[in-house]
């Protein structure tokens, strides 16, 4: 079934390719299939494939479970890792940003098995730009990312 989904698109592809009226169909046919692989939607842990995964690993490990939450935001995906592991998991969550940290470390400040980290990640020592849509974004970035098309500009 999915080789003849495959089929039929790339003989429609093939056939309005180049053609400007096509355009806007196309663009829009981009945009679903980088949803369909998740890409550009970690910003929401509901449709994202975080809660199968962690259900997953839940299900399939038998001892405790260590899960770093890199830019951890509010806390969203840190909340869920609790509600599924309960006590059994030790969570260490990294957000960069000072005015988002103190609401994550708020949160989670009666938790014994969370620490919370106002700092980011990375393989070097340095300090960066953020770049985002808003002041809270789900989905900042020290990449200048380019997500023209999910309508979301970033910026400094």
């Amino acid at each position: 079934m999915q080789k003849l989904i495959l089929n039929i698109f790339i003989f429609i592809i093939k056939a309005k390719a180049n053609k400007a009226a096509y355009q806007h169909f196309f663009t829009m046919l981009h945009t679903e299939c980088l949803k369909a692989m998740n890409y550009g939607t970690s910003g929401n842990v509901l449709d994202s494939g975080e809660i199968e995964t962690l259900m997953f690993v839940n299900k399939n490990l038998n001892s405790e479970c260590i899960v770093f939450d890199v830019g951890a935001n509010e806390g969203s995906f840190a909340k869920m890792a609790l509600n599924i592991f309960s006590e059994n998991l030790k969570l260490f969550c990294f957000e960069p940003q000072k005015h988002i940290f103190d609401k994550l470390e708020k949160r989670f400040d009666s938790r014994s098995n969370v620490q919370c980290f106002n700092f980011g990640l990375s393989d070097s020592e340095s300090l960066s730009m953020m770049y985002g849509n808003d002041a809270i974004s789900g989905i900042s970035s020290v990449y200048h990312r380019w997500l023209d098309h999910f309508k979301i500009d970033f910026k400094l």
